[in-house]
């Protein structure tokens, strides 16, 4: 028996693009959460065969982009569920210990807020307001030296003036010719 019978068919990587079914099957990936190398590997090929197919097939990039904008929401809002908090309610059925019988039980559980996801949530919603480094515009005034070397010596006199200097002695300034005129 040959390997490439009709009752036996051959398994090993895609090598040719599915106009067909490969965009909607992207999309379906994509829009739950699939990456595009796992896509690559739902597909059998490599991750770098498909980023080509997305520069080649149009309608496959454009399938991805549209599965992602599906997913995005989803992730969005449990991100903000996770951030405030959440209860979560579902069914079960368990057996009555006294009659035996089969009943069904609602059970809950209470999430309490992530103060991570909250966090994460507003440095990225509004980011002028929760950014984590600040931004602070300091305007600066430009001084000279003379005037740089005069409050120096202004804050040495009123340190002396308190008694805290009594031994540093604060020479005169000197003056300083300007324009050739002594």
């Amino acid at each position: 028996m040959t390997r490439n019978t009709p009752h036996r068919p051959t398994r090993g990587p895609v090598s040719k693009y599915d106009p067909e079914n490969f965009p909607r099957e992207a999309k379906f990936l994509a829009a739950r959460g699939a990456t595009q190398a796992e896509i690559a590997e739902c597909f059998g090929i490599s991750y770098r065969q498909f980023k080509v197919w997305l520069t080649q097939y149009p309608e496959l990039y454009q399938a991805v982009q549209e599965g992602n904008d599906a997913f995005t929401p989803r992730v969005e809002r449990a991100l903000a569920e996770r951030a405030i908090g959440y209860d979560y309610t579902w069914e079960e059925e368990e057996i009555n210990p006294v009659t035996g019988q089969p009943r069904t039980v609602i059970k809950r559980k209470h999430f309490p807020p992530d103060t991570k996801a909250g966090i994460f949530w507003l440095t990225n919603r509004m980011p002028d307001k929760w950014r984590r480094v600040q931004k602070h515009e300091v305007e600066v005034k430009r001084r000279s030296s003379d005037e740089i070397l005069r409050d120096i010596y202004t804050r040495i006199q009123d340190l002396q003036a308190k008694g805290y200097l009594q031994s540093v002695v604060v020479p005169a300034l000197p003056m300083r010719k300007r324009d050739g005129h002594g």
